[in-house]
């Protein structure tokens, strides 16, 4: 099954926004932690790329210091 995520990357590296990251009180997920415990990161993933995108809408309206970062649609498998 296809997950989708929120890819950041800027100057303090690439992360990947988290599903009900106001639910979690975790914004973002590193790589290494998908990698390493692939079960758990499974909840943090959005089954839409349009669930995604209004995720990361939703965080910029209250974290305006993201704005400057690069983000794009991460698919996981």
């Amino acid at each position: 099954m296809i997950k989708y995520t929120i890819k950041s990357t800027s100057g303090e590296g690439i992360y990947y926004l988290v599903n009900g990251w106001n639910k979690c009180r975790t914004f973002w997920f590193d790589e290494r932690s998908v990698l390493e415990d692939t079960e758990n990161a499974k909840r943090f993933f959005f089954n839409k790329p349009s669930q995604a995108k209004a995720s990361l809408t939703k965080l910029l309206k209250t974290m305006e210091e993201y704005k400057s970062d690069t983000f794009e649609i991460a698919t996981f498998n």
